[in-house]
Order: C-alpha cells, then sequence, then structure tokens
C-alpha cells in the first residue's frame, strides 16, 4: 500500500489505522476499508493483491460480528444467572431467619430436641484454598493396605524377693 500511495496523493489516508481499539470501532474502521478498497481494487491488484480481497475482508467482519454478538450473549446469561443466585440467596436467607426465629418457640418443652437445633443450625465452612494444579496421577493407583504393626512382648522383670 505504501507504494501505491507514492504514486497516488492520498491514496492511503482512508486506510489507517485509528488510535481506538473499541469493537465499534474496529467493525467502522474494516467497513470503511471495504470500501475504499472496492473504489480502489485496481491500485491494490496491481501491486499483486488477490482481487477478492474485499470479499475476504467482509467475510472476516461478518465472522467478527457474529463472535462479538455470542460474546455478549453470553455475557448477558451470565449477568441474568448471578442475578438469579441473589435473589435465590436473599430468599434463603430470608427464611433460615424465620425458621431461627420459630424453631426456638415450636421446640421449647422438648430441650433435647431443642439442644439438637442449637447444635446444628450452626453452619462450619470449609477453608478456602487456593487451588492448585493437581498432582495426582491420571490413573488410579492402588495403594496396598498398611500391614499391622507387629506386636512385640516385653517381658516381665523377675519379682525381688523380699528378705
Amino acid at each position: 500500500m505504501r507504494a501505491a500511495s507514492r504514486g497516488i496523493p492520498g491514496f492511503d489516508e482512508p486506510f489507517r489505522l485509528p488510535k481506538s481499539r473499541s469493537d465499534a470501532t474496529f467493525v467502522d474502521t474494516a467497513r470503511t476499508f471495504i470500501r475504499e478498497g472496492e473504489r480502489t481494487k485496481e491500485a491494490f491488484v496491481r501491486y499483486r493483491v488477490p482481487d477478492d480481497f474485499t470479499a475476504r475482508l467482509g467475510k472476516a467482519l461478518e465472522d467478527f460480528e457474529v463472535a462479538s454478538r455470542v460474546h455478549q450473549a453470553g455475557r448477558n446469561t451470565q449477568t441474568e444467572a448471578r442475578t438469579g443466585i441473589d435473589r435465590a440467596f436473599t430468599q434463603a436467607f430470608a427464611a433460615l431467619q424465620t425458621l431461627n426465629t420459630a424453631m426456638p418457640n415450636e421446640l421449647a418443652n422438648d430441650p433435647g430436641k431443642l439442644a439438637v437445633w442449637q447444635q446444628i443450625r450452626k453452619l462450619n465452612y470449609a477453608r478456602r484454598t487456593r487451588r492448585v494444579a493437581s498432582v495426582m496421577p491420571a490413573t488410579p493407583v492402588d495403594v496396598p493396605p498398611a500391614a499391622p504393626a507387629p506386636v512385640v512382648e516385653v517381658p516381665k522383670p523377675p519379682l525381688e524377693k523380699a528378705s
């Protein structure tokens, strides 16, 4: 393109890359390249650029736009799922608060069941650890059971006779 721009003043103007790197700018720039490429196709073909280069660019642009829509749809689905999960947690927490108020009243006459309720209502959260790449073998390995510890009899010391 630089060679063509030397012979034709202003030839490279429509083919400059913008500073912005957004998807919308990318799409607009590609459309400009396609339009201007069609208009100046002869200059490109003179330099051995395939004459279907604008069709190829159009197909690549179409593929990009489809991928962009699929990506955005996935993000929307993730947002909807996160909202649903948050709503479910809110409802579960409200139900838990109601249950925590009702159960002691319900079990007030049965101290044994009340003690069990008070114990099981506490949640024990497992400690979260960072995920580390597994060092386990790909296939399970049979580990033989450990042999029982040998039983060693220690002789009793002889009893001393009292004199």
